[in-house]
């Protein structure tokens, strides 16, 4: 039940409590979105383990180049403290820190669709990293 719950708390914070703003006036848009961060041994065990549940936080920020472009990055940190079960595993204690960057191409931009369509189909194509302090022990 517990899972359940932690999965519809980061639904709601996903759907309603993503903070964010964009205008027709700006082409900026920033945004903060939580994330839940996960684990998986070697051996493909704990996958999808998240009792206790780890949070992380999520900023973004994109500019619009042009009616079709949009460049975004993100900047991803948070703590991820996790003992397996079985004590020969080790356990896990770190930081990480992802950095994502990538250019969108929207299709409703007014030559194959038109702007006010009421589905919004995009492509995207980016690159990323991630960097986790030591903490295997």
């Amino acid at each position: 039940m517990k899972k359940l719950t932690y999965l519809i708390a980061l639904l709601v914070l996903g759907t309603t409590g993503t903070l964010s703003a964009q205008t027709d006036l700006s082409k900026w848009s920033i945004g903060v979105f939580p994330s839940i961060l996960q684990y998986q041994n070697s051996d493909g065990t704990e996958f999808f383990k998240i009792d206790p549940a780890t949070f992380a936080v999520d900023v973004g920020a994109g500019y619009r180049l042009n009616s079709s472009l949009l460049l975004e990055g993100h900047l991803m940190g948070g703590s991820l403290d996790f003992t397996p079960a079985d004590s020969a595993s080790p356990s896990l204690d770190t930081d990480i820190f992802a950095l994502t960057a990538q250019l969108q191409y929207k299709f409703n931009n007014g030559y194959i669709l038109r702007e006010d369509f009421p589905v919004a189909p995009f492509v995207f194509a980016g690159a990323g990293a991630v960097r986790s302090s030591e903490g295997f022990g």
